[in-house]
């Protein structure tokens, strides 16, 4: 399936455009973690679980590692529940929407370019 799938996309590069496309949805991405962030700070603590899953089910299956038992400080509500996740989502969550973003792009320019050859 992968030589396949390379000899399909023999002679294709990864463009400045779709590193471009990756950036911009990191970059937002990264805007959505601080928002959620300033959130978690400015409503108080009680809503900071409920706001983490929300941005874990939209980083999925990447943000399942943030319920992982070792990154948890035992009796550190503050660490739990707003700096780790903070950290997490913001290093991790963000590298993962960089690849989705390029990968996606690249693809999509993949396809464009062999429905534009099957209608010659």
């Amino acid at each position: 399936m992968v030589l396949a799938l390379s000899a399909q996309l023999d002679g294709m590069k990864i463009q400045k455009s779709h590193i471009f496309t990756g950036l911009a949805l990191s970059l937002l991405h990264l805007g959505l973690v601080g928002c959620t962030y300033a959130a978690n700070v400015t409503h108080g603590v009680s809503y900071a679980p409920i706001l983490w899953f929300f941005l874990a089910v939209l980083d999925f299956p990447v943000g399942l590692g943030v319920g992982w038992d070792a990154l948890q400080v035992a009796g550190n509500y503050r660490w739990n529940n707003e700096l780790m996740p903070l950290l997490y989502f913001g290093s991790v969550g963000t590298i993962w929407w960089f690849f989705l973003g390029t990968i996606g792009s690249f693809l999509a320019s993949a396809l464009r370019r062999k429905f534009k050859k099957r209608k010659v």
